[in-house]
């Protein structure tokens, strides 16, 4: 048996059908979309937690503050839209810049732009923003970057992985740049639209219609802090160890007492029908006369069970010892 009982993390808003196949003793699901997939692929649904977006305890902290009292902070508009520029580099800041231009209704909207540590960016900001008439603030690495973004109705920005988890854990609306640069952004933001959390822009130029839809309706509200409940579970699997270990090792005693017994009773139905003539047999037909056959092992599946068998007979021995 295990050492240790074993939590698995899934972090996908679309976990892949494999992690059924881990044996984990508890999963950790980001939410309920994602348990439910977990579920239908052949996890039990006892094993699955539901603990909130897995991201940065500040974002996490910041999704708690009120959005109108920072507004008010950072003396923002009643329309917000954050958009993370980091790493775009100066090139696609300016296209995108351009098409914030564009949008109809965009005087309105305060823009406020996340650098990061790109100095390119940032430079084609300072230029650009005031000559298209956009109203807009720049930052960078700051502490204040979590608590800016849960100021922002709507945060545009590629559907990284870690993007994804900011957006959820200060409750905003993603409006998702589709490109090539990462992988699955397709099938991510798809999964945000499922939750009503996102909206898919397929290239800059359809970015203004997916920006003035995004506007409509309230954000959704921030998730629970996973990291923080992730770690909660692990101290309690951890205290409760053996029961959890024992839990395991008794759910795979019935798998195979289970197999035992289909294997035992299609090899019977099997003899029975090989069985020579005797006593007045009813061969009317009907589901009672026919046996099924298709159920018996072969001799490796066989020899497989019966090495399963004295495997779980000296499990046993050793505990009761």
């Amino acid at each position: 048996g295990a050492a240790a009982p074993v939590i698995g993390v899934v972090g996908e808003l679309e976990p892949a059908a494999a992690w059924a196949q881990t044996d984990c003793d508890r999963f950790i699901a980001v939410d309920e979309l994602a348990a439910v997939a977990l579920a239908d692929a052949g996890v039990e649904g006892e094993r699955i937690l539901v603990v909130g977006a897995l991201g940065e305890r500040a974002f996490a902290e910041a999704g708690a503050q009120d959005r109108t009292a920072l507004r008010q902070r950072f003396k923002l508009g009643a329309k917000v839209a954050l958009v993370e520029v980091g790493g775009l580099g100066a090139e696609h800041t300016g296209q995108l810049a351009l098409q914030l231009s564009l949008l109809d209704g965009g005087d309105k909207i305060q823009f406020l732009f996340d650098a990061s540590g790109d100095s390119d960016a940032a430079a084609v900001l300072r230029r650009q923003v005031p000559a298209l008439g956009l109203k807009g603030k720049l930052f960078g690495n700051t502490p204040d970057a979590p608590l800016l973004w849960r100021a922002a109705d709507i945060i545009v920005a590629r559907p990284k992985p870690e993007t994804v988890a900011r957006v959820m854990l200060v409750g905003g609306k993603l409006v998702a740049l589709i490109d090539d640069t990462i992988v699955n952004s397709a099938k991510a933001a798809a999964a945000l639209e499922a939750r009503k959390r996102g909206i898919a822009a397929k290239g800059l130029l359809l970015l203004s219609s997916a920006l003035d839809a995004a506007f409509h309706g309230a954000p959704p509200g921030p998730t629970a802090d996973g990291s923080d409940n992730t770690a909660d579970i692990v101290a309690a699997v951890a205290a409760d160890k053996r029961g959890v270990i024992d839990e395991r090792r008794a759910a795979a005693h019935a798998a195979t007492r289970d197999r035992l017994h289909a294997a035992k009773t299609a090899t019977q139905a099997a003899a029975a029908s090989q069985a020579m003539p005797g006593d007045l047999e009813d061969l009317g037909g009907g589901e009672d006369s026919v046996f099924d056959t298709s159920a018996i092992p072969d001799a490796a599946e066989l020899a497989r069970l019966r090495g399963e068998v004295e495997q779980r007979k000296a499990e046993m021995t050793r505990s009761m010892m």
